[in-house]
């Protein structure tokens, strides 16, 4: 401040031993005030990332559509999901939208994309044939975004809203299709990342993050923040929903950093210019063909809800993490840093439903720190006649 800069302290968010600070400063300001000791980064202010640049909806008249009929199948939790807003009363039965009063004023791009990813998770992908369901858990969607939004350095205000409902602990699953638009580095940690981390590890927060769409941009292709989080699960785009399958072109690719090196976790069905995301879109009334890890991300959150929803266990975000990525699709021909560990299965069932000759066996248990622990498998008392294969994905947090 002596130096003449804005600091704004009332937003200021400390992490651990790390405080976070959106200051306003002109290039010579920020000579001086790059030589403070304590000043570990000062990055320039990024913008805001929600969907594929340029991306064009096109209307899937084909795939008819009806709503169904009743609540969502299990009531007792509801999903948080922070976008653009809904501004329509059409998903009401399932979602309630929830505004700031900074947020009062929108767009009809922020509103499209808002009800499209909330659309996504509610009802999955549209297909000609197949029955909507209702919904496994109904939405409490957050409007964090306006028109204004993205003029913040770092996007204080949109993760102050996001921070403000999810330290409230009335949330086990949320998504964010939207974040900073700049590739994560190595060598610092973003308060995005910093901050949702820690929320995710207190409340034990199912979250799941698209990664980015600037996986075409040369030297700026890195999964973006908060993409980068060790307590959520980053996920890509996949081209298509068939059996063969790769990374979507516009898809940001990893490493993450450590210790999340394998980033993004996974990848789903996000569209492609030769097969489209089609997801119903209550504003227009109909079946949209779209693309991006706004739409994958989603869907896989609503996998993850779709297999607590109907079993009576009670998993842990963590064992939920780990059944994902445990069932996923994987290809050694895919590089690592592209798919993760795989394609995420887009049927809850597949994650719970044991194949002829085969057990999945879930065990959750606390690790201290310097504890070891031994991790039974149970076994049938018989004589087997031929060889067994054991996979295991483990998952500590």
């Amino acid at each position: 401040m002596q130096l003449g800069a804005d600091v704004d302290l009332k937003r200021r968010i400390r992490v651990g031993g790390l405080t976070f600070l959106p200051v306003t400063a002109t290039s010579s300001q920020l000579l001086v005030l790059s030589q403070f000791t304590f000043l570990r980064v000062a990055r320039p202010m990024p913008a805001l990332r929600i969907a594929v640049p340029n991306m064009v909806r096109q209307t899937m008249n084909a795939i008819p559509f009806a709503l169904p009929v009743g609540g969502p199948l299990h009531s007792k939790e509801r999903v948080a999901i922070f976008d653009g807003g809904l501004g329509t009363a059409d998903l009401s039965a399932w979602a309630t939208e929830h505004t700031f009063p900074e947020t009062s004023d929108t767009s009809g791009l922020l509103l499209m994309h808002g009800s499209e990813v909330t659309s996504t998770f509610l009802f999955g992908r549209p297909q000609i044939g197949t029955p909507i369901k209702r919904p496994f858990m109904g939405v409490d969607h957050y409007r964090v975004l306006a028109p204004t939004s993205g003029r913040d350095p770092d996007l204080f205000d949109v993760l102050l809203r996001i921070k403000s409902v999810l330290e409230a602990g009335q949330h086990r699953f949320a998504n964010l299709s939207l974040g900073p638009r700049m590739p994560i580095y190595d060598d610092e940690v973003h308060v995005w990342t910093a901050t949702l981390d820690q929320l995710c590890a207190n409340y034990d927060i199912l979250l799941t993050v698209a990664v980015g769409n600037d996986g075409e941009a040369t030297g700026a292709d890195r999964i973006q923040p908060p993409g980068d989080m060790v307590n959520a699960i980053a996920v890509g785009a996949s081209n298509s929903a068939g059996k063969k399958w790769k990374r979507a072109p516009y898809s940001c690719i990893g490493p993450g950093r450590s210790p999340g090196y394998v980033k993004p976790d996974g990848v789903a069905f996000g569209g492609s210019e030769k097969e489209l995301f089609e997801v119903f879109n209550p504003l227009v009334a109909s079946v949209v063909g779209v693309t991006g890890t706004s739409y994958s991300s989603p869907l896989t959150l609503r996998t993850a809800a779709g297999v607590a929803a109907t079993t009576s266990y009670d998993l842990s975000s963590i064992a939920l993490k780990a059944l994902l990525i445990h069932h996923s699709e994987y290809s050694a021909r895919q590089p690592r840093a592209e798919v993760g560990w795989g394609r995420f299965r887009e049927d809850s069932l597949a994650l719970l439903e044991c194949a002829p000759d085969s057990a999945t066996v879930v065990f959750q248990a606390s690790l201290a720190k310097g504890q070891s622990r031994r991790s039974p498998i149970p076994f049938p008392d018989t004589l087997l006649s031929r060889k067994l294969t054991t996979k295991a994905t483990l998952c500590l947090c």
